[in-house]
């Protein structure tokens, strides 16, 4: 046995990294969307709170009810729109449209 390879595997290989380097940057895309959507649930938080204190006459309501909402609010914007993305795995044709929208020069790569 030599050391080198088999010509099929060494782009199998490279095709194994560029797969792989583009659903990292389909999960990165993923959590950079998700920001914005993370953005409005703080001002629809905000907003919330400024709803209860006309609604509520008692300071300390006002405060546990607009804590309440907001952090529900957050934590169910961040499980929704950065978790759940990132922790799904992209399938194959995801992929495909990705590197068709994204990055058109590598479709070659894998037609090949």
């Amino acid at each position: 046995m030599s050391g080198t390879t088999a010509p099929g595997l060494a782009g199998d290989s490279e095709l194994r990294v560029a797969v792989a380097a583009i659903r990292h940057h389909w999960r990165r895309r993923r959590l950079l969307e998700g920001a914005p959507v993370i953005v409005a649930a703080i001002i629809v938080a905000l907003l919330i709170g400024l709803g209860l204190r006309s609604m509520l006459s008692s300071p300390g309501a006002i405060i546990t009810a607009t804590r309440v909402t907001g952090y529900a609010l957050l934590g169910i914007s961040v499980i929704a729109f950065v978790v759940m993305p990132y922790v799904r795995r992209a399938n194959d044709e995801q992929i495909a449209l990705y590197v068709e929208e994204q990055a058109p020069e590598l479709r070659q790569l894998f037609i090949s």
